[in-house]
């Protein structure tokens, strides 16, 4: 497992999703071109609150991504924020975000 690497990779990806939470809120925002009716405005309103969700969704991920790479800083990368145990080389590859292994992610998903 290179670390350099795995730095590069989630950098990476941090910054493609800060651009998309960007692209997100600005879409949001534009409320000025956006009919009066009331119909019309409803489904802009449901429209929204998906677009909202997708921007949390995208904004999680990303912090997650930097707790990651504040963890490869901290040289407790691939330790489970959570036992301490090393989290599997398999899961860090599917997943290099993930702070917990998969004991301890299976525990806090079932509480």
């Amino acid at each position: 497992m290179n670390l350099d690497t795995i730095a590069q990779s989630l950098k990476e990806r941090a910054d493609a999703l800060g651009l998309r939470h960007e692209a997100l809120t600005r879409h949001v925002r534009h409320e000025d071109d956006r009919p009066r009716d009331d119909a019309e405005a409803a489904t802009w309103r449901g429209q929204d609150e998906v677009w909202e969700a997708l921007d949390e969704a995208t904004e999680a991920e990303r912090q997650s991504i930097l707790r990651a790479l504040d963890r490869l800083e901290a040289g407790t990368f691939g330790l489970c924020t959570r036992c301490g145990e090393v989290i599997a080389p398999a899961r860090l590859s599917a997943r290099p975000e993930a702070s917990l292994c998969v004991g301890c992610a299976a525990a806090v998903e079932g509480a």
